[in-house]
Parts: C-alpha cells; structure tokens; sequence
C-alpha cells in the first residue's frame, strides 16, 4: 500500500498538481494515519508515542516534546500526547526533513 500511494506521490508531483489537490492527498494522508492507529488511545503515553513514530531513541523523542514540536502534556511526571498532535507532526514540513535521517521509518 506504501508502495502504490509513494508511486502515485512521484506521479502527481511530474505532472504539476494544483494546491487543492496537494490538500487532498494530505487529508488522505491524515485518515491513512487516522485508520493505521486506530489501535491507540485518543490520549498516548511516551512508549507509545515512540511506537508510532518508528521506535525512535528516548532522548530524541524527548527533545520533540521538551521543544514542543510535538503538542504535549505533562501529568504527575509523564507525558500524555494527543494522537491528533502525532498526526499533525507526522504530516508536517519538519518531520518531511527530519525523515530523511532516520533509520526506522514509519509508512
């Protein structure tokens, strides 16, 4: 599936895809994303914030939420993160580039 939708980004990108269409396919993406963790609270703790995100290292998904790129709340010492904020994160600019270096990605 991550194939089929990867090889259709590469096909709208040749042809020139207008704005609205671009907005299209990234609430396409968001429902993608809505329905591959579905599984998960609507609220997510650390471990599995770190889950979602590839199994990324501890420090680094600590400095995503100590710098607030990644909305976030602190209760009694732990974090509660929004499955919506995860979203948001995966779909935007920063995490575009951050993807780049990463060794485990997510689909």
């Amino acid at each position: 599936m991550t194939r089929f939708l990867s090889l259709w980004r590469d096909v709208w990108r040749d042809v020139g895809v207008s704005r609205s269409e671009k907005e299209n396919d990234k609430m396409r993406g968001r429902k993608f994303y809505e329905t591959h963790w579905k599984h998960y609270d609507d609220m997510v703790n650390f471990e599995n914030f770190r889950e979602m995100l590839g199994g990324i290292g501890d420090v680094q998904a600590r400095r995503l939420l100590q710098k607030k790129i990644v909305k976030s709340f602190k209760i009694r010492g732990e974090y509660r993160i929004p499955k919506v904020c995860v979203i948001d994160y995966v779909l935007s600019p920063h995490y575009a580039e951050y993807r780049k270096s990463l060794k485990a990605q997510i689909p």
